[in-house]
């Protein structure tokens, strides 16, 4: 579990440096992956996956 709560701190510090504004801006408007326009849908997409990870254990 040591793993993933440095994963989890070293995420917290990067998106702690990111503002609102850039957190919501869509950043690729070309892509077909509506999960992948900016840094809240990845985040919110990696979120998923996690809790569908720790539902299999």
């Amino acid at each position: 579990m040591d793993e993933y709560e440095r994963a989890t701190n070293q995420l917290k510090n990067v998106v702690k440096a990111i503002t609102q504004d850039d957190f919501i801006n869509i950043v690729d408007r070309d892509t077909k992956d509506p999960d992948c326009r900016s840094i809240q849908t990845i985040m919110n997409q990696c979120s998923q996956i996690g809790i569908r990870i720790l539902k299999l254990y």
